[in-house]
């Protein structure tokens, strides 16, 4: 709280008040209405330059989707009220306020009259504060806030919209499914109701991202992609303007590789707007704050110092010109108090909203507090300096610190403060002052030169007796070790302590250097890829240059590009005298670009000082235990880096008249001639037969997961799916975007009068890259073609079809020509080409090539033979449309990979079947196929184009062929009918053999649940199973006895089959006999136990022996009576029962054994297995 004022003393606040309009931030949805906030709005040179770039994007339909990005309290809210205010209706005095400051923004300078000029009329404004909510809520709230404001015509209609947006979010609300569709259909009804457009404010937008990341929401994402390829051009056409406190990226930070790539996707459809104001625009903001009643004499007083110190103080700040009425509206803040403001709150707070808080609030320390608690002495007017501010950071804003990235740098310069603070007044005055400005000039422009501290600790610029006073204490603070002069730029540091002695390393490390210009720019300034942009926006498709150094015409001969999707090569000369010749293109036939730089000298110099001091830090061995030494030394090379940085921009700015050679020819870039307008140019005239597609998952060189995925998905829907609409796609995920953009739009997949088909497009520019496939493949006659050549054909000039789209065009050329061009993998014919072929091409299409197959002389008589067994019928399963050998070999090689695995392997065909069998599974070359294997197969010489044949033998060909390709389909049926032939006999089925089944399931019924066999239990089940056809019935029957299914059989499972048949039926009569002759059995007054003993020769024993209950009580106790005379030895007892099972199972094998028989026989007593089960 701030002092009790004593009635006699003056104090700055009798001076000096705080303009109250500061203390309130703006709320975008709560003061959308307030005349107020409006009042206080200042157009600033950022302010004007974004309402430039909005409206003019507005203007020429180039952009609509914006971000203003910028941190906490960079009054972006603000300039989103004002820039819905200038687009008010014309009724509303919100409007009336705003186009009044335009107009004295446009007097000022700030903006040209032709921009405010023409502004778009009738815009509805929908603004909306984000929350932790879908894109969808939040698209919604601010349609239905734009609703509930408008006051225009036709209020039925309104309410219409209105009833209808409170639907479907009160949907969205109770959990329900609202598909991105709806939404977007209720977006565009609100612009189209406004007439003229609508305008979205997203205030808070990171909320949402933040909200689409931790929930993996892609539809939200997929949402802001829809609304961004709405047609242009619209007459209520729809923009968006979101507000973040980070760049878009930085949102998806957390996200996976792949995820990533997507979210700097969807942040490409956005132009980002830095809205960051500049200091000079900043510290005229603070000078509004300050509100000034001085009397005539402190007026006085205070001119006199503003006046002083503009003389002074550009001197000390490298020329940096401030005037003197804006020193004077400063006062009394410290005019270095006030340059370093902005620049310490950004680093170190949440920029100008802190810097406001310590301005207006009452905060300990705050400048609020400072004018109402220092006294006014002498008539001297005390300033607001430095030193003071250091207490403010750390009293009040030092937990904030803890989250910023440079927290650390603070507290290292706090530390060493501290250590201090029992030392006398001036010296910890001094240090505060020295380590704020420390902490500034590690980035900033203000650096802690001796003149400018000594200033930073007078109230006056001309007291001669204090700047005395601190320059000596500097000296003594210097010679105690606590303060390091950088001579070399004049810079004072705090400083803990070091022996290293930077200068003399700098100086050797640049002597050891022995790299030119060019090398040691590659090293500390690596040159950046550069993309055609207006090429690149127009296309879909990015377009971007390589870079690298050069200043040694011997370099000419050996430019080449590193990437084979790179465009060209720009080449930044840093010579000083222009090459005499520049080659028009690089060693691999791309365009070469090159740039001369002016201002080499400091280029060279900043660039060797940077690289020499990276290269200390790398090298030096002394670092590794001097931490202080190593702190010092990075700093250095952070303010080498920003002096490398801004001279590489001065040599290579476009403003000026720059050299460069646009393959080989020489040009002016300036302002009106840059560098990317002519890129795109160049890329214009490369790429002539460029396509124009933008969708931005599938026209790419390298996609995403999720465009792999969605790629994967059409082209299997492609082949699976070509006769049926949007090949059978629906919803609106990626891989219906991708079909509509690739394959609808171009009309490459359309309706005919025959149904959905693939054919050439409609579209001209991917007219003319479908005929490059399909010329590339139809020339490949006599041998087959490998793919990467048109694939790579495709991808250079002049189409330039990105890698990503390649594989889905050349699946509709293939589809297309699926009967006349075969595709070949590691040079075997694929019969049937599926999706599981295509994932391997996109991987390697060096592996694929193609064939064009056509039919003349003798042969068109074999295929039009061939062709009539096909359409007459012999059970294959394929009709053809086209006359042409894929439309024949096709179906037969699909019909004999189809068959069967016995069809595939018996043995029990005839030899002529055998032959053709064997060459259809070897799937050869079709050709070679139709007109030389199979008549070799059948006994006929091959068919060749040349040799004069009998007429008849085509006929004769197709006749054999025919005989056999029915006995290879029949085989499974034959094998079928003989194993049902078996079972009928081997039952003894007494009906007709069509009353088998029947039969067998009556007779099975009755034994269901009585087998305690495995086997038998199975083979019943299976009998009296109902719901399936007779066929299933049989295989499963047979499945059951052979223990393995019929169409897997070998000729040797066949015979096999026989004899377990026969075993099967033996057991199922013999239980089918018990129950007969003893019934009562079965009603569980008896229990069953199943009998076996194997012997060591593997013969088996079996029985079941039935235990009546009435009896059970004296076979108990004779069991117990046999046991009692037995001695108690488990192996004997095992030997004896061996014995006891053997002899009444098989009474043939009954002796008497020897002692020392019974003892050998004990070693090898037999096993014995018993089963349980109850009746």
């Amino acid at each position: 709280m701030a002092k009790t004022k004593s009635s006699t003393n003056r104090y700055l606040a009798d001076f000096f008040e705080i303009n109250h309009r500061y203390t309130r931030s703006v709320n975008l949805e709560r003061d959308m209405a307030s005349v107020e906030c409006l009042d206080d709005y200042i157009i600033t040179e950022r302010a004007a330059h974004c309402f430039g770039r909005i409206t003019s994007g507005m203007s020429d339909d180039l952009s609509r989707f914006w971000v203003l990005t910028g941190v906490y309290g960079t009054g972006k809210s603000a300039f989103a009220h004002f820039l819905s205010s200038v687009f008010a209706p014309k009724t509303d005095p919100l409007r009336e306020v705003a186009r009044k400051k335009l107009s004295k923004a446009a007097a000022d300078g700030l903006l040209a009259e032709s921009e405010i000029k023409g502004l778009r009329e009738g815009v509805l404004f929908a603004p909306v504060t984000a929350e932790r909510e879908s894109i969808s809520k939040t698209l919604l709230r601010a349609t239905r806030n734009t609703l509930d404001t408008y006051k225009g015509r036709d209020k039925k209609k309104k309410d219409a919209l209105l009833r209808e947006v409170v639907r479907i979010s009160d949907e969205l609300s109770d959990g329900k499914e609202v598909s991105s569709s709806e939404v977007l259909r209720i977006v565009r009804n609100v612009s189209d109701f406004g007439g003229a457009g609508l305008f979205i404010l997203i205030d808070e937008m990171g909320r949402s991202l933040e909200y689409a990341v931790q929930n993996q929401s892609s539809s939200d994402l997929y949402l802001l992609q829809q609304l961004q390829e709405l047609p242009q051009g619209s007459r209520s056409p729809i923009y968006l303007l979101g507000i973040l406190h980070h760049s878009f990226s930085e949102y998806g930070v957390n996200l996976g590789a792949a995820d990533r790539n997507e979210w700097l996707k969807i942040q490409g459809r956005f132009e980002e707007i830095p809205f960051a104001e500049s200091t000079t625009q900043m510290i005229q903001l603070i000078a509004e704050v300050i509100r000034k009643r001085p009397d005539k004499r402190h007026k006085w007083d205070i001119r006199k110092q503003a006046v002083n110190w503009s003389r002074q103080l550009p001197e000390q700040l490298g020329g940096r010109l401030i005037s003197t009425k804006m020193l004077e509206n400063l006062f009394p803040l410290h005019p270095v108090t006030a340059l370093i403001l902005p620049q310490l709150f950004s680093r170190y707070a949440q920029n100008d909203r802190s810097l406001f808080s310590f301005l207006t609030s009452y905060e300990p320390n705050s400048f609020r507090i400072f004018l109402e608690e220092t006294e006014i002495e002498k008539d001297h007017l005390p300033l607001f300096r430095i030193a003071r501010l250091y207490d403010y950071f750390t009293e009040t804003s030092l937990s904030n610190l803890v989250l910023k990235p440079n927290f650390q740098r603070w507290a290292e310069v706090k530390h060493l403060i501290d250590e201090r603070e029992n030392d006398d007044r001036d010296t910890v005055l001094l240090l505060r002052t020295i380590g704020i400005l420390n902490l500034i000039g590690s980035a900033g422009s203000v650096r802690a030169t001796r003149d400018l501290v000594i200033s930073s600790l007078c109230d006056s610029a001309n007291d001669k007796a204090a700047f005395s006073k601190w320059n000596n204490t500097i000296e003594k603070l210097i010679a105690r070790g606590l303060l390091v002069y950088r001579r070399q730029i004049d810079e004072l540091r705090l400083w803990e302590g070091s022996d290293f002695d930077f200068d003399r390393a700098v100086t050797l490390s640049r002597e050891k250097l022995r790299l030119t210009l060019a090398g040691l720019l590659e090293l500390s300034h690596p040159a950046a890829t550069v993309v055609a942009q207006r090429h690149s926006y127009e296309t879909g498709a990015v377009r971007y240059f390589e870079s690298a150094y050069l200043d040694d015409p011997d370099q000419f001969e050996e430019l080449a590009c590193k990437s084979s999707t790179s465009a060209g090569l720009i080449g930044y000369w840093v010579a000083e005298v222009s090459p005499q010749k520049v080659p028009a293109s690089t060693s691999d036939g791309k365009p070469f670009v090159l740039i001369h730089a002016k201002h080499v000298g400091p280029l060279r110099s900043n660039a060797t000082e940077y690289a020499a001091i990276e290269d200390i830090l790398k090298e030096s061995n002394e670092l590794a235990t001097d931490g202080i030494a190593r702190r010092e030394l990075r700093h250095r090379l952070t303010h080498a880096r920003n002096l490398l940085d801004d001279s590489f921009s001065r040599s290579f700015d476009q403003r000026e008249h720059l050299n460069a050679w646009i393959e080989g020819k020489h040009i002016a870039l300036n302002s009106q001639n840059r560098l990317n307008a002519q890129l795109s140019k160049l890329c214009d005239s490369i790429f002539k037969h460029r396509i124009t597609l933008w969708n931005e998952l599938i026209n790419r060189q390298e996609l995403t997961s999720q465009g792999a995925k969605a790629r994967k998905q059409v082209i299997a829907a492609m082949i699976e799916a070509g006769d049926k609409e949007n090949l059978g796609l629906t919803g609106h995920g990626p891989e219906v975007s991708i079909y509509q953009s690739v394959l609808n739009k171009t009309g490459i997949h359309r309706i005919t009068e025959v149904g959905y088909e693939f054919g050439r497009p409609s579209d001209p520019r991917f007219a003319k890259v479908w005929d490059e496939i399909e010329k590339y493949c139809l020339e490949a006659v006599e041998e087959t073609r490998k793919l990467e050549g048109i694939f790579g054909s495709l991808q250079a000039p002049p189409f330039g079809v990105k890698a990503g789209l390649i594989p889905i065009l050349f699946a509709a050329v293939i589809i297309a020509h699926s009967d006349d061009i075969g595709i070949y993998r590691d040079e075997a014919f694929i019969a049937q080409l599926g999706p599981e072929h295509f994932e391997l091409l996109v991987k390697d299409a060096s592996r694929f090539s193609v064939k064009h197959f056509k039919v003349t002389g003798v042969r068109a008589d074999v295929f039009r033979e061939v062709e009539n067994i096909l359409l007459k019928g012999v059970g294959l399963p394929e009709s053809i449309r086209n006359k042409s050998i894929l439309s024949v070999v096709t179906p037969l090689l699909r019909f004999a990979r189809k068959l069967p695995r016995y069809s595939q392997n018996t043995s029990k065909l005839s030899n002529v079947a055998l032959e053709v069998r064997k060459v259809l599974l070897q799937a050869p070359e079709p050709d070679h196929l139709l007109f030389e294997l199979l008549p070799r197969a059948c006994g006929f010489s091959p068919f060749t184009t040349d040799n004069a044949v009998d007429p008849d033998l085509p006929r004769q060909f197709r006749s054999k062929l025919t005989l056999a390709l029915k006995e290879i389909r029949e085989a499974y049926e034959v094998l079928l009918n003989k194993c049902r032939t078996y079972l009928y006999e081997a039952f003894g089925v007494k009906q007709d053999i069509s009353k088998l089944r029947e039969d067998l399931r009556t007779r099975a019924s009755y034994l269901k649940g009585r087998s305690i066999e495995p086997a038998l239990s199975r083979f019943i089940f299976a009998a009296t199973e109902v719901g399936n056809s007779d066929e299933d019935w049989l295989e499963a029957l047979f499945m059951v006895i052979a223990d393995k299914p019929v169409e897997s059989w070998t000729d040797s499972d066949a015979e096999l089959f026989e004899f377990t048949l026969a075993d099967i039926s033996c057991r199922f009569k013999h239980l089918e006999a018990i129950y007969k002759s003893n019934t009562s059995m079965w009603s569980g007054a008896a229990e069953a136990k199943r009998i076996s003993i194997v012997r060591t020769d593997g013969t088996d024993l079996h029985d079941i022996a039935w235990i009546d209950e009435t009896q059970r009580v004296l076979i108990e106790k004779k069991a117990t009576d046999l046991l009692d005379k037995m001695p108690d030895d488990k192996l004997q007892q095992k030997a004896v029962l061996a014995t006891l099972v053997e002899r009444i199972l098989d009474p043939n094998t009954g002796r008497v054994f020897s002692k020392t028989e019974q003892k050998e026989e004990d070693k090898n007593a037999p096993r014995i297995r018993a089963v349980r089960r109850k009746g």
